[in-house]
């Protein structure tokens, strides 16, 4: 069943959205909102909703299409116009159209593992307005984050009708249960993340930083001579990789890859991407003096996700 009207309800106090009713010597747009986020145990698909075991049934028959986040309003086509003129950048990227939810799986997921961000379908790469059947749209998106992410990626969808054309605005959040992944081209299962307009698979020790940050049983702090060394290279201001790291500190990769990601959710390390690929470098000196004269105690239970 398609995303309908029918489900969608006349707002009684105006949204945040109508806050650019200032510009309303402008072009009217209808403006639709639409969800696939939960809220009181209802996902707002036009087809279903999901139960307890997280599995799609058909909609009830007391089913009250009020319970929807789905709103109806009407702004101006400044607001769509302002997000055009950004351009692409680290959370927004324009798509003409999704040909293949499998590939469009790569851009959520990166979304989702970094600052969360929007994408507007239906809008060239040079910012021309094309538009799109946003009823399938929704559904290419909707199935690239139920079937092609791995965890399921929560997102928005805003419509937004200018000139007889619907561009589809998708809002995907930063997600609380990144790393999220997908399939690449040869079928394995992998993390990404974005840097200004560009897509970067994330290496081993980002997807273990990301893990690092949802939970609490992480990797002991070990502390030696050769660990010491390699807090004095990157006191001298040395940005090491990560063969560099393993080596310095007479690490395997694996424990080398725990000791980066402690470094990392602590604040104490960060890391950069060069023309050689990754590197990493000092973030903060006081904290790394701290924890060599006291210890991981004041650091191993900090959620810095």
């Amino acid at each position: 069943m398609p995303m309908s009207h029918s489900y969608v309800h006349e707002e009684s106090r105006p949204s945040k959205e109508m806050g650019f009713s200032d510009f309303a010597n402008g072009m009217g747009v209808d403006h639709v909102v639409f969800s696939r986020k939960k809220k009181r145990g209802v996902y707002p698909s036009a087809s279903s909703f999901s139960n307890n075991q997280g599995e799609d049934t058909p909609f009830p028959s007391n089913f009250n299409p009020s319970n929807q986040v789905g709103i109806v309003t009407s702004c101006t086509m400044s607001y769509v116009q302002q997000m055009i003129e950004e351009g692409e950048h680290q959370t927004q990227d324009f798509k003409m159209r999704i040909d293949d939810s499998s590939k469009i799986a790569r851009t959520l997921v990166a979304f989702a593992n970094t600052d969360g961000g929007r994408l507007l379908i239906g809008v060239k790469d040079n910012g021309a307005v094309t538009g799109v059947n946003h009823e399938e749209e929704y559904h290419m998106i909707d199935l690239a984050c139920q079937s092609h992410c791995k965890p399921v990626i929560p997102f928005d969808v805003q419509v937004w009708k200018m000139e007889g054309r619907s561009v589809l605005e998708v809002q995907i959040p930063r997600s609380a249960n990144r790393p999220h992944f997908c399939e690449d081209e040869t079928g394995k299962w992998q993390a990404y993340l974005r840097r200004d307009d560009r897509i970067h698979r994330a290496s081993p020790v980002q997807v273990k930083v990301w893990q690092y940050e949802m939970r609490m049983d992480r990797a002991e702090f070990r502390y030696d001579q050769f660990i010491g060394k390699l807090f004095n290279a990157w006191r001298d201001g040395r940005q090491l990789r990560f063969q560099q790291v393993a080596r310095m500190a007479r690490l395997r990769y694996e424990d080398a890859e725990d000791l980066l990601c402690l470094l990392i959710v602590w604040n104490i390390i960060e890391w950069e991407r060069c023309q050689h690929g990754l590197v990493y470098q000092l973030a903060d000196a006081s904290a790394l003096d701290e924890l060599e004269t006291r210890g991981p105690g004041q650091f191993r239970w900090k959620n810095y996700s």
